[in-house]
């Protein structure tokens, strides 16, 4: 992957992780929403707001119901690419979970 994208998504991280804790809300998801480099981020991953609340819940952890910097950074990676590419991370997040379950 391009390095410079990644030095670029951990900025973005930082930035919606209002709180520091390293990880994102669903309230900080929320506010970054109105945010341009939110537009910004997600039309470099070739996505629109529409998918937004799609990329928080594929990225989001079951068990803090928050987005956590690895994942957030290795989810944008797989992400890119548009609502296709939402659709089949969302499937093989679902998969893991179900993998992880058993």
């Amino acid at each position: 992957y391009n390095e410079r994208l990644v030095r670029q998504l951990y900025v973005i991280f930082r930035d919606f992780d209002q709180n520091g804790n390293g990880a994102i809300s669903w309230g900080e998801f929320q506010l970054a929403l109105a945010d341009e480099r939110m537009h910004a981020f997600l039309n470099a991953l070739e996505l629109d707001m529409s998918d937004a609340v799609k990329v928080f819940q594929i990225l989001a952890s079951e068990k803090t119901g928050a987005i956590e910097e690895s994942d957030f950074l290795l989810g944008c990676l797989r992400l890119r690419g548009g609502a296709t590419a939402v659709d089949m991370v969302r499937m093989q997040m679902e998969q893991e979970w179900m993998r992880s379950a058993l």
